[in-house]
């Protein structure tokens, strides 16, 4: 930058300027055998040929000589179904579409799954969102099973927007039996209230067990940050200078409505309850 000079450019061949024509260095022309096409896009001289592609260059372009389809077996067909994320209805009726289109593996079958629960579904009634059993009692005949209510446990568990109700076997050595669930409907009193009236609670009087919000709504505590929020004892949670060194609380005899935070009557007894674990999964 400090020594300023007039730049030389290099006299090289690949770099030199362009040279006007003359007697000298006339204009070169084309060969007689290339292909010469005109200006005109939309014509095309007759003359012209388009070059194929070999099939010795490129074997990808030619289509296949083997004439076999390929049968789509019962695990491709699982996994194309659960790949498209399709419902129930949609995968039978694309099973049905393969089959008669004969594109299915002869050991492939197609309405398996979807006919089980037909066995069960007398036993079962559905009003809006909500699905209850109407029979109990046939319904574990039919599973052979004895109808014998201290055998079994009613466990309600409720996320934020689907309750539901099973009853579990007391020693976990039979499966579990699904008797309520009202997808789409929040954790209330009216819910509960209406589980426990559909599968006909005040017959088999269940045990019940679930999580600590679940049991406080069904013996109709006050929900949320309360001063007596337990149901088996006066404790006092806003005293907070007693936590540490007061022991034994006062037993609660009763739940009566407007008092000791109960703000509905209860719906199952306190002692069908059974204390639950402080994590419900």
């Amino acid at each position: 930058m400090k020594k300023k000079s007039t730049p030389v450019h290099p006299n090289i061949p690949s770099a030199i300027w362009t040279v006007p024509h003359g007697n000298g260095n006339p204009v070169s022309e084309p060969p007689d055998n290339s292909v010469m096409y005109p200006d005109n896009n939309d014509s095309v001289s007759s003359n012209s040929e388009v070059q194929q592609p070999s099939a010795s260059r490129d074997a990808d372009y030619l289509p296949s000589t083997d004439s076999s389809n390929h049968k789509i077996t019962e695990g491709e067909l699982n996994d194309l179904i659960w790949d498209l994320k399709l419902p129930k209805n949609k995968a039978e009726l694309l099973a049905s579409m393969l089959k008669q289109w004969n594109l299915l593996h002869h050991s492939v079958k197609v309405t398996t799954f979807h006919t089980r629960n037909q066995e069960f579904e007398q036993f079962f009634k559905t009003v809006g969102c909500f699905t209850y059993c109407k029979d109990t009692d046939g319904l574990m005949e039919v599973m052979h099973m004895r109808p014998s209510p201290e055998q079994w446990r009613l466990f309600i568990n409720a996320s934020k927007t689907s309750p539901k109700a099973v009853l579990l076997h007391n020693g976990n050595k039979l499966p579990s039996i699904p008797v309520a669930n009202a997808p789409s409907t929040k954790e209330t009193y009216t819910t509960m209230n209406n589980i426990l009236v559909e599968v006909d609670y005040k017959k088999y009087q269940w045990e019940v067990c679930g999580d600590f919000n679940v049991i406080a709504i069904l013996l109709g505590l006050q929900a949320g940050y309360t001063k007596y929020s337990c149901f088996l004892c006066e404790w006092d949670s806003r005293a907070r200078g007693t936590h540490y060194s007061r022991k034994h609380w006062p037993h609660k005899q009763s739940l009566t409505s407007g008092m000791k935070n109960v703000i509905h009557k209860p719906l199952i007894k306190p002692s069908k309850v059974l204390p639950p674990p402080l994590h419900i999964k």
